[in-house]
């Protein structure tokens, strides 16, 4: 431990003295003229495939303890032609197949039993081959996601999806302990990230990870944090100012920069780990990508980055319009690692919104990144491997977790590579929080708080999604687990006792802190393109006077007289602009009236008279919880980021999107 942290210390002197490093060229090497004999394993990626999602949890399983092996990936194009168990004739093999020698055939057959991966096909080599363009990898990835505040972005999804492990934290748990990242070697910053306001020594500690070999990761909105950390790459876009299916181009090799030669097969990089997918014919190239209100793309790359960043997507069905250039996924290197930024999310990319091809590409490039690049080049001399071992639990996180050592011996050279706090052991709580509107209907409830608190007192926190859903991952044992969303709602508690490995399901059911105002107005406005409506004033049984106009469909009015806080629901069709107009009695407000959209504070236009406050807010159209209050009850509101608060007005009239991909086999110099 005593070596680790001196490297720590040591990492942090070089990004002091050297904060933007030039990218570097030692991409991991490929290797040709490898032979494979007869009986190798094969692992297909293309149409031979039955299960292309769960090959890459497959795979992080075989490279990781117990028993540890290493596997090789063709990287294509050209497509490699096998003679396997798969087929009766030798067949071209698409997407860039995995290799795996028959030595560790008790590593496969473990593995391919377990439950998860039943589904996913593995033939062998009928001949012997040998080949080219072959990217060895001999470790797992140790995967720290960093949670947006609001988690809008959901890479755990995707990794959970994927039976792929990993740790998640959140941005006071990091700054507490900045020097967790260390111990990993894939960050994931996830939308929203930090908003373009990312503290300047974990924008350091970034660098120096990517410096180091590893990789981050910087998703949709987090885009902001990835131009200040690693500044001069990309130019980033305006606001996507509504929900979109946009059409997209994919590209293997991932192409420069050049908007003029959007789908085009010039000006290319040469074919790589991270551009590595497939799509059946006739167009595998062309996709659809999801992109999402309030996000960010990339509109251009600076001409002195033009050979150095790598395009995986762009789309000219982007922006206010449709009609805009956007870059959805990119990747660049970074001293002896990868930064790559991604305008979209995958969990959001299901066949019936972006068909097949979006759907499968934005798997596959997600799942490319969440396995290890590291490549030793194959030599004819004997090669050992040993593996050491041990089992923890953290006292800060009750995560159950294991320090491995892995010694490679060869052609003389020892390296030693000490991974510390792999989180291998886990068991999950997940559920639904959804709120209860008094009329005897029950809604999601997004950017919930869900704190899981273990005997020992340790918690562990996450929000809830869009959905209402959440997954916590922690070690086994009983918790107290609470759902909190203030204003407005009582927190609610229950204890789960879940087992190694298990599974447990906890949902919740949050009552409004007030009680539903059955005498209050509600003015529907039919006309989609209205965006004022009438204010008139009604008096309420209890003598209080508050009346909302709206356009959307409004339901769910609950008052808390206790604090003066009104919560409703509005509701409308997806690709149009809802409002309302809120009609409040002054003296139901402690102070100037605050407004939150699904728990982020968000600008209105607000005037008053002697007696009434009148508050106009527009918004796209979905589903969205309202909550109005006071400003001296704002200490009790979420703190939102500044910026996240003036983007969120700016999104009434703009919007936003998503997207992403790859990242660099490292080239051959």
């Amino acid at each position: 431990m005593l070596l680790n942290r001196a490297a720590v210390i040591v990492l942090v002197l070089i990004a002091a003295s050297s904060p933007f490093l030039p990218t570097a060229s030692s991409l991991p090497a490929l290797m040709n003229g490898i032979s494979f004999p007869a009986g190798t394993f094969v692992i297909p990626m293309d149409d031979k495939q039955v299960d292309r999602i769960q090959v890459f949890g497959l795979v992080h399983a075989l490279l990781r303890s117990p028993n540890p092996i290493q596997l090789f990936r063709i990287i294509e194009p050209p497509d490699v032609s096998l003679s396997t168990s798969l087929t009766t004739s030798p067949t071209s093999f698409s997407g860039g197949p995995f290799l795996v020698r028959s030595s560790d055939a008790a590593k496969v057959t473990e593995v391919k039993s377990r439950p998860e991966f039943v589904n996913v096909t593995v033939g062998t080599l009928s001949v012997d081959a040998a080949l080219d363009n072959v990217l060895r990898l001999i470790e797992s990835t140790r995967i720290l996601v960093v949670q947006g505040e609001p988690a809008w972005g959901r890479t755990d999804m995707t990794l959970d999806a994927m039976k792929i492990p990993y740790n998640i934290t959140t941005h006071a748990q990091l700054a507490a302990n900045p020097d967790m990242m260390f111990s990993y070697t894939l960050i994931v910053i996830d939308c929203n990230g930090w908003n373009g306001n990312i503290p300047s020594q974990i924008a350091g500690d970034l660098r120096t990870e990517a410096n180091s070999g590893h990789e981050v990761i910087f998703t949709d909105r987090a885009l902001m944090d990835l131009d200040l950390t690693f500044p001069g790459y990309v130019t980033l876009s305006g606001l996507n100012p509504s929900d979109r299916v946009s059409a997209a181009y994919a590209y293997n090799p991932p192409r420069k920069y050049d908007p003029t030669k959007y789908g085009a097969s010039a000006d290319r990089f040469t074919p790589e780990y991270s551009s590595q997918y497939y799509n059946a014919p006739p167009s595998p190239n062309e996709i659809n990508v999801r992109t999402d209100s309030m996000g960010i793309a990339v509109s251009s790359i600076p001409s002195g980055r033009v050979n150095d960043v790598r395009i995986l997507a762009d789309s000219w069905n982007f922006g206010s319009v449709g009609n805009e250039y956007g870059i959805f996924a990119f990747y660049f290197a970074y001293g002896e690692g990868v930064v790559e930024g991604l305008a979209f999310h995958p969990q959001e990319q299901s066949k019936s919104t972006v068909g097949d091809n979006g759907y499968y590409a934005a798997y596959e490039f997600y799942g490319n990144e969440f396995l290890n690049l590291v490549s030793i080049p194959v030599t004819t001399t004997t090669q050992t491997t040993a593996v050491t071992t041990t089992t923890v639990v953290s006292p800060t996180t009750s995560l159950m977790s294991t320090i491995t050592t892995i010694t490679l011996t060869q052609t003389g050279t020892t390296v030693t590579q000490t991974s510390t706090i792999i989180w291998t052991t886990m068991s999950v709580i997940r559920g639904t929080v959804n709120w209860y509107d008094g009329y005897g209907n029950l809604h999601p409830l997004a950017w919930a708080q869900v704190t899981a608190t273990s005997q020992e007192g340790a918690n562990i926190v996450t929000s809830s999604n869009v959905d209402g859903t959440y997954v916590i991952q922690l070690a086994p044992g009983t918790y107290n687990v609470t759902a909190s969303s203030e204003p407005g709602f009582m927190p609610q508690a229950h204890e789960v006792t879940v087992t190694l490995g298990g599974v447990a399901t906890v949902d919740f059911s949050l009552e409004p802190s007030g009680i539903p105002c059955t005498t209050c107005t509600i003015t529907t406005t039919l006309s989609q393109s209205t965006t004022t409506a009438s204010t008139a004033v009604t008096q309420t049984t209890e003598g209080l006077q508050m009346q909302i106009a709206s356009n959307s469909t409004v339901t769910g009015l609950i008052f808390d007289s206790t604090r003066g806080i009104l919560n409703f629901t509005v509701s409308g069709p997806q690709g149009t602009y809802g409002f309302f107009d809120a009609t409040v009695a002054k003296t139901l407000l402690s102070g100037q009236p605050v407004v939150l959209i699904d728990g982020v504070q968000t600008s209105a236009t607000v005037s008053g008279d002697t007696n009434f406050w009148h508050i106009h807010v527009t918004y796209p159209h979905s589903q969205h919880h309202v909550t109005i209050g006071g400003s001296n009850t704002v200490p009790e509101f979420p703190q939102a980021i500044p910026l996240l608060l003036a983007l969120f007005s700016l999104a009434l009239v703009l919007l936003c999107s998503k997207r992403r991909y790859g990242r660099p086999s490292r080239r051959a110099g």
